[in-house]
C-alpha cells in the first residue's frame, strides 16, 4: 500500500468526522459524535471496527490489560475521539502511546467540542524512532567534545544509512 492509498484514507475520515461536525455541531458529548460518525462511515463505505479492545505488548509480551480504540479504519488507523474546549499535551500523549503500545502506524485525534473541527494526524513506526535517536546522537557528538569525533559521527551516520535501506 503507497504513501497516497493511506493519506487518502486518513483524508477519507477526517471528511466523515467534518461532516458529523458540521451537521451536530460543537457541544454534546463524545458517546453522540461517536454514533454519528458510525453512520457516516458505514454511509461512506469506509470499513471501521467501534470499541475494540486493543492489545498491549511490553517488550515483546502481551499485557492482561488493554485499550479500547473508539474506533479502528481500515484494519489500521486508530480513530480517537474527544469532545473537549481544547486539546491538551495529555491527549497527544493518550494517542501515541497507543501507537506505541499496540504496532499500529497510524492514528487520528479528533475534538468535536470547539466551533470547527480539530484533528491531528500522527505518525509512528519503529523506523522513524531509530531515525530521531540517531539524529539526535549526531547532535550530541557535534556539540561535544567528544574524543574521535569524526570516527563517532561517521559510524552514526553509517548506521542512519542502514536504517533508511542506502
Amino acid at each position: 500500500m503507497g504513501a497516497d492509498e493511506r493519506d487518502s484514507q486518513t483524508h477519507a475520515i477526517i471528511g466523515a468526522a467534518m461532516e458529523v461536525h458540521q451537521v451536530l455541531g460543537h457541544g454534546f458529548l463524545e458517546a453522540v459524535y461517536q454514533q454519528g460518525l458510525a453512520i457516516e462511515f458505514a454511509g461512506r463505505g469506509i470499513p471501521y471496527r467501534k470499541e475494540i479492545d486493543l492489545p498491549v505488548r511490553y517488550k515483546g509480551t502481551m499485557l492482561d490489560c488493554s485499550y479500547r480504540a473508539d474506533f479502528v479504519c481500515f484494519e489500521s488507523v486508530i480513530v480517537e475521539l474527544k469532545a473537549l474546549s481544547a486539546l491538551g499535551g495529555a491527549e497527544e500523549a493518550q494517542v501515541i502511546n497507543y501507537l506505541k503500545a499496540t504496532g499500529f502506524e497510524r492514528a487520528l485525534l479528533l475534538n468535536f467540542g470547539r466551533p470547527s473541527l480539530e484533528f491531528e494526524r500522527y505518525v509512528f513506526s519503529p523506523r522513524s524512532v531509530q531515525i530521531g535517536v540517531i539524529c539526535g546522537l549526531i547532535c550530541f557528538f557535534r556539540r561535544s567534545e567528544f574524543g574521535g569525533f569524526e570516527r563517532a559521527v561517521g559510524a552514526l551516520l553509517k548506521l542512519l544509512d542502514t536504517v533508511l535501506g542506502r
